[in-house]
């Protein structure tokens, strides 16, 4: 199963930094990260530029402040019985490359972004993360809540609803958690050609979809967990959408997706329906879960080809 164990934090000074690093402490209780790293990606400022020093006389780097200031963030969120290695990054550039250069070299298995809701350009750098970033990406609303209650999982069948599914039921048996699968499907061109109403053959869609779930979890222990199924149709082509309304009419604490694609390459990017519920959602937590090893051992075969 993939584990995660070192967690990046992206770190831009904002209000919402509190959220996030709370957030991931508290998340750490129950999924036991080894590693955090607290990254801040600074733009064209000098790093070696001198500054009034605030811990007291004399001056230091723009650098040494800058961590100064990580540190002081960590500390205030860091429960005292927490074991978890703190590290600080701080970079000049483009966020988007610098993160995911801060990624690589620290092994990283998830990135924890903020998705501002009022900004122009609100979660672009999320959405980008997500699209790029070989391993998992959660993304944050502001304010975002550290409860772990209950989750969604969309479930179309694949090898990574699999893998969110199989995630899930680990932290599971961590902590109570109740687990809602979606089902959400079409009916097929040229079902009237049978002869039967839409009512009908969606009974019959809905039907072969409860068999498939039941052999798409049978090597799954599930035994004791609170894991419901639920189906929908989908009339007008609106996944993202309905993932989204029934996320909050089932009041959800996080949407737990596998990245998806049609080949092993796509597969460490985005599927569209992915992409349209980070594009919409502004108030519930998601993490996009990637197959981080097999995604690395794949475009480096691609760059030694």
């Amino acid at each position: 199963m993939y584990t995660i164990n070192n967690v990046l934090i992206t770190i831009d000074f904002t209000a919402m930094d509190s959220s996030l690093v709370n957030y991931v402490f508290e998340f750490s209780k129950i999924v036991h990260f080894k590693k955090a790293v607290l990254t801040n990606v600074v733009g064209t400022t000098n790093l070696d530029e001198e500054v009034p020093n605030p811990q007291g006389e004399g001056t230091i780097t723009k650098r040494e402040e800058i961590i100064y200031k990580l540190e002081s963030l960590a500390a205030k969120h860091k429960p005292e019985d927490l074991d978890i290695e703190i590290i600080y990054r701080v970079k000049n550039g483009d966020p988007l490359t610098e993160i995911l250069e801060v990624a690589k070299n620290q092994d990283i298995d998830m990135i924890v972004v903020g998705r501002k809701t009022i900004a122009e350009g609100s979660g672009l750098l999320s959405r980008k993360l997500a699209r790029k970033a070989l391993c998992s990406v959660l993304t944050l609303t502001h304010n975002a809540l550290p409860h772990f209650e209950k989750v969604l999982i969309p479930i179309d069948f694949s090898e990574f609803s699999y893998t969110a599914l199989e995630k899930a039921v680990k932290l599971a048996r961590q902590t109570p958690l109740e687990i809602v699968c979606l089902n959400i499907y079409n009916l097929p061109n040229g079902y009237l050609a049978s002869g039967k109403s839409p009512e009908e053959f969606s009974k019959i869609v809905k039907k072969n979809n409860e068999k498939r779930f039941k052999h798409f979890i049978k090597d799954l222990d599930i035994s004791g967990l609170n894991l419901k199924m639920k189906y929908q149709l989908d009339t007008r082509n609106a996944r993202a959408k309905i993932i989204f309304n029934i996320a909050l009419v089932e009041h959800v604490d996080m949407i737990m997706m596998g990245s998806k694609g049609k080949s092993k390459l796509a597969q460490a990017f985005l599927g569209s329906t992915t992409e349209k519920i980070l594009l919409h959602n502004i108030s519930i937590p998601t993490l996009v879960l990637k197959q981080k090893e097999v995604n690395v051992g794949l475009i480096n075969s691609l760059l030694n080809m």
